[in-house]
């Protein structure tokens, strides 16, 4: 009970809470960036209440307490603030603080998305009848755990944030779930520095099998390729002693066995992949895998070092590939609101802006397709056949580009993706 009472919090800003600045009085603020990150910290690695520096800071640092200080913050404000300092440890600052307005807003199902999933408002329709959170698949309350899970990968946003600082926290008995999922368990790794060699060989070979796998699949569009899908899915099971498709088997290892080697930084991006791979599979253990947050994280986990980034191109190529196929099979059917999730995290991926009233719409129409259209480059298209078209395009294009950086064995089915796609 002790333990649930100290994790309650306050509707209260996190910036503007007297307590977090109280306790800068009694606690120095250091002037070392590593030491004045952890007095941030504190005791909540979530980072609802950080104590604000006031002393002289770098830039991005000096970005997120502009932010913190305003009188009145909006989920936009650090969006642009996290977007602006990819990389560090304001990408954590400012989702914590997202994740603070989060707690005290669940009662509000509209206000509540948008500081979960910040994207501009966009105009209203009497077309937008979907709920708010249908995409969610669960209680409101999930949505905390969605993006505690963004906070704790925003500590591993890049591969210079000092991560032992906020391991320190983590490790406490209060945060026993969250340092129990995929990215809590990652980051304990990083910040415990463990390097394991051989179990990074063995994780790198689960996650380049699992994602030829998962490749081939993308591009077995004719009946003939789907049959040899079963034979190839069955002998890769044999192989890895699992009956089956052995893809969410091999993300598993491949994440596990990397994670043991996390103090390498490829290691760990790779790990990240892994995990981004397996959300998007919808086969996490921190359940609800989504959050429009995993083909981003893919190209997050690309940056971590030059040899992961041709596996995050890949796995792009095959979520956006599913996406749009199944945005085409349930274009005109009760199915289609989740499809155009799919296609809606695929472009946000990929670094384009939609309008959060998107997600509102329960049927196609011309201002989903045009909204679509826009977001894929594709102008002001409103038909279905623009839509696709378009989608095509963008598909072809990033298969191409993917394949040409691409281990040799992937090649192959990304370079059929783009030819049909074409």
């Amino acid at each position: 009970m002790l333990l649930i009472l100290l994790a309650c919090v306050r509707p209260i800003a996190p910036a503007l809470e007297i307590d977090a600045q109280d306790a800068a009085t009694v606690l120095p603020e250091p002037t070392d960036p590593t030491a004045r990150l952890a007095w941030m910290i504190g005791d909540d690695p979530l980072v609802r209440r950080p104590r604000v520096p006031t002393g002289p800071a770098d830039p991005a640092l000096a970005a997120w307490v502009a932010t913190a200080s305003a009188a009145e913050s909006t989920p936009l404000a650090w969006l642009e603030v996290e977007a602006q300092h990819r990389g560090t440890a304001v990408v954590a600052l400012a989702r914590g603080a997202r994740l603070a307005a989060l707690e005290t807003t669940l009662g509000d199902p509209a206000t509540a998305l948008g500081w979960a999933v910040p994207l501009p408002q966009g105009e209203a329709s009497q077309d937008q009848v979907r709920p708010p959170l249908d995409w969610l698949g669960a209680k409101p309350e999930a949505l905390l755990g969605v993006v505690e899970r963004q906070v704790l990968l925003g500590w591993l946003d890049g591969p210079t944030i000092p991560v032992d600082v906020v391991a320190r926290a983590l490790a406490a008995p209060t945060y026993d779930r969250a340092s129990a999922t995929p990215a809590g368990t990652l980051l304990l790794a990083r910040a415990a520095q463990k390097r394991d060699p051989a179990a990074a060989v063995a994780g790198l070979a689960a996650l380049e099998e699992a994602t030829w796998l998962a490749a081939m699949g993308a591009a077995a569009d004719r009946d003939a390729e789907q049959a040899a899908m079963k034979t190839i899915r069955t002998e890769a099971g044999v192989r890895a002693g699992v009956s089956g498709d052995p893809t969410n088997t091999l993300l598993v290892r491949a994440w596990q066995g990397l994670a043991a080697d996390a103090a390498t930084d490829a290691s760990t991006g790779r790990a990240l992949l892994a995990q981004a791979a397996l959300r998007w599979r919808g086969a996490c253990v921190d359940a609800p895998c989504g959050g429009f947050d995993r083909v981003a994280a893919m190209g997050a986990a690309g940056g971590w070092d030059a040899a992961v980034a041709p596996l995050a191109e890949a796995w792009r190529v095959i979520a956006a590939k599913d996406a749009l196929d199944r945005l085409e099979a349930a274009y005109d059917t009760p199915a289609f609101p989740q499809a155009l999730d799919g296609v809606v995290e695929v472009l946000l991926g990929g670094g384009s802006t939609i309008d959060r009233a998107l997600l509102l719409y329960p049927r196609p129409g011309a201002p989903v397709n045009r909204a679509l259209s826009r977001a894929a480059g594709g102008g002001d298209l409103t038909t279905r056949e623009d839509l696709f078209r378009t989608l095509e395009a963008s598909l072809a294009r990033d298969a191409r580009a993917a394949a040409s950086a691409a281990p040799e064995r992937l090649r192959e089915p990304l370079l059929r993706i783009a030819k049909r796609a074409e």
